[in-house]
């Protein structure tokens, strides 16, 4: 039985500002994932703190680069609200997008707004045009942050026909050159990348939205009646 969710055929990202080479595709398509050793050893390279090089390269990337900061989460609620649900979400799915626009707002209703949840959001692109998305996102301020992704979610159709980064930023109300200017930043799409990569590590995540609360994980689209068992299961000493 297929899942309602977005996966990513190519988890092999060069993290090294070779953007331009992220394999492009439709979220939905649900393809076996490429365990690839590069993948493997990059990774285990970043997490470790280690910086990177690639001596014989013909067009090596940036030098001594190393991936140290992280994109802050993206948190609905109250800091001290007793449950925290964890979603990793790519702006490009379109399950996360029904997510976000029609489940959503029921839950924050009944238990963020409650202040009896704490809901976190974390960048898990899946394409080159979700990075770039999350990336933007990422300029903002942080108190818009939950509004551009939402907004994000809602025009989806809209901006990824365009796939241009005009198209998101007008999504968002940032204008183009600020969008440029943010994309030019390469660091934050490291950033980005890095909070997929810790993701994967944690809680062995392949697929969006994946919803993680307390030792519960949650792949697919949950219903409200599905957050209400997981909630009563993470109470449970």
């Amino acid at each position: 039985m297929e899942l309602n969710v977005c996966k990513d055929g190519n988890r092999m990202y060069q993290l090294l500002h070779n953007y331009a080479n992220l394999t492009k595709h439709r979220c939905c398509d649900i393809i076996r994932l490429n365990f690839i050793h590069i993948f493997v050893t990059t990774l285990l390279l970043t997490l470790s703190g280690a910086t990177t090089t690639y001596a014989n390269s013909k067009n090596p990337p940036s030098p001594q680069v190393s991936f140290t900061s992280e994109i802050p989460d993206v948190i609905v609620g109250k800091e001290d609200a007793p449950i925290t649900i964890i979603e990793y979400t790519s702006l490009t799915c379109d399950h996360c997008a029904f997510f976000h626009c029609e489940v959503f707002p029921e839950i924050k209703a009944k238990f963020v707004d409650t202040g009896k949840v704490r809901f976190v959001f974390r960048h898990f692109p899946l394409d080159r045009d979700a990075l770039k998305a999350a990336a933007i996102v990422s300029c903002l301020p942080k108190m818009k942050r939950y509004i551009a992704m939402t907004q994000l979610f809602f025009t989806q159709d809209k901006w990824m026909d365009q796939s241009t980064e005009a198209a998101m930023g007008k999504a968002i109300g940032m204008h183009p050159d600020q969008c440029q200017q943010c994309l030019a930043n390469e660091e934050i799409q490291d950033d980005v990348l890095l909070q997929r990569i810790k993701g994967e590590k944690a809680f062995k995540l392949e697929a969006t939205p994946t919803f993680v609360i307390g030792k519960e994980i949650f792949e697919g689209v949950p219903t409200l009646d599905d957050i209400e068992k997981l909630i009563a299961k993470a109470q449970i000493p």
